[in-house]
């Protein structure tokens, strides 16, 4: 497969042109001669017809969508843009946009919907706060028995941050059945596309899905996908380009977007080695297994441990490790997260078991039982985002509208949405989260 992209910088940079144009570095530092601007023959990035066009059918290809289109400002981008697909499709069809999600939604999520003033509904969830296709059903039959209007698309996130997948295919058909759009923040797992049993959104039935690709695969962090799905005829390329340039910037990474180029050959040559990892980390989990760690979630790639089943906050799990130089994606009171990819060495895996080795297991930590939160909406959460806010203790915000969660990234996922009334119960769950301030609406 080739690489158009990278090809024309290289001859680029062959012919030694005098760059009388941005970036102001000139390609003469360390690392940057692949990054260029949009000069005659780069092609751009939201009206691609030539290099950029040409890689992105590579992509499409690869994944086998109707179309996929490149974002180096992170899965955040593709989600947004999504979001502005689903109210324009809603609005063709005369209806106003409404969107039933589940909780666990990125703070890009959010963040789209009060820009876009679009309605959300929060999906039912089994006791372990995850959605099944029964539940799905059930909740859109409600909508048909209560002679009210279905909701223009079901939104999830899959994987979420600890590793947990749903139910994709037989969610995707009860939304089919239903003419529900079913649309899904994939960030966490673009490498299911290649593993022997394809899982990956789009291939079960997905009609839009979003990929963080500098997540799992080998391309530079800012690298990301939005699949539409060959079932989904409602848009073209170009209408999807036309509402991302809405909210990125008109300056793409040329080196993000070589990366992302680059990617596709190795996926297009080596997409073997996703399956060969997954033998790695399933030894790893095995192994954390028989010492008697509790393990959570079932992506293939990721390894989430309930670390007080071991007698450890997830902090000191973290702290421990990184003792012996290994650090982990995200750790909080309970959890730690390990994500693997093909580019981890052998070594990797023998320090990491030399690590864990040698922890010995304590008392169980009993953390305290939070229970699932379902807070009152008193405004919209544009409303709420929006509204002249104030920032007080979590302690003092009993009855008051949340504005605004102080959530850090990694995980970016709001412990409660904005326009919601916070009560005693969200207080002790925010507490427990090490949130000690928090915005709220000053009414």
């Amino acid at each position: 497969m080739n690489t158009p992209i990278i090809d024309f910088i290289k001859k680029y940079n062959r012919n030694k042109c005098v760059r009388l144009h941005m970036p102001g570095h000139k390609g003469k530092i360390n690392g940057t001669k692949f990054d260029i601007t949009e000069i005659d023959g780069a092609d751009s990035l939201f009206d691609a017809s030539t290099i950029i066009d040409e890689s992105e059918k590579n992509l499409s290809s690869i994944f086998g969508t109707n179309f996929s289109v490149y974002s180096t400002q992170g899965s955040s981008l593709s989600i947004m843009t999504m979001l502005a697909l689903i109210k324009e499709y809603a609005l063709s069809r005369g209806d106003t946009p409404l969107i039933l999600s589940t909780r666990n939604a990125h703070s890009s999520f959010l963040n789209g919907i009060a820009l876009l003033d679009i309605q959300v509904e929060w999906a039912i969830e089994d006791s372990d706060c995850f959605l099944s296709s029964a539940l799905t059903d059930k909740m859109l039959d409600e909508h048909l028995s209560k002679m009210t209007r279905l909701p223009t698309a079901l939104y999830v996130t899959s994987p979420d941050y600890l590793g947990n997948v749903l139910p994709i295919k037989e969610i995707a058909t009860i939304c089919k059945k239903y003419g529900v759009l079913f649309v899904v923040d994939n960030a966490h797992g673009s490498y299911l596309n290649f593993l022997s049993d394809n899982i990956h959104p789009i291939n079960l039935g997905a009609d839009m899905c979003s990929d963080s690709a500098h997540k799992t695969l080998p391309v530079l962090t800012g690298g990301a996908y939005l699949h539409v799905s060959k079932d989904f005829n409602f848009f073209n390329k170009q209408d999807v380009k036309s509402k991302m340039k809405m909210f990125a910037s008109t300056s793409p990474s040329y080196l993000t977007l070589c990366s992302l180029d680059r990617a596709n050959k190795y996926l297009n040559e080596k997409s073997k080695d996703f399956e060969l990892c997954k033998k790695k980390v399933d030894d790893i989990k095995e192994f954390l297994l028989s010492l008697g760690h509790k393990l959570v979630g079932n992506e293939p790639l990721k390894v989430a441990i309930d670390c007080n089943n071991f007698g450890y906050y997830g902090r000191d799990i973290a702290s421990i490790l990184k003792k012996d130089k290994i650090f982990v994606e995200y750790y909080d009171n309970a959890f730690i997260v390990l994500m693997f990819s093909p580019f981890n060495k052998k070594s990797d895996y023998k320090r990491l078991k030399k690590a864990f080795s040698k922890i010995k297991r304590e008392k169980e930590i009993v953390r305290p039982t939070l229970f699932r939160l379902k807070p009152e909406r008193k405004m919209s959460i544009r409303g709420a985002l929006l509204s002249k806010s104030e920032t007080i203790k979590v302690e003092q915000a009993e009855g008051r509208i949340l504005s605004n969660t102080n959530v850090s990234c990694p995980p970016a996922v709001p412990i409660m949405f904005s326009g919601e009334i916070i009560d005693s119960g969200a207080i002790e769950i925010l507490k427990y989260n090490n949130i000690e301030n928090i915005k709220v609406v000053i009414e």
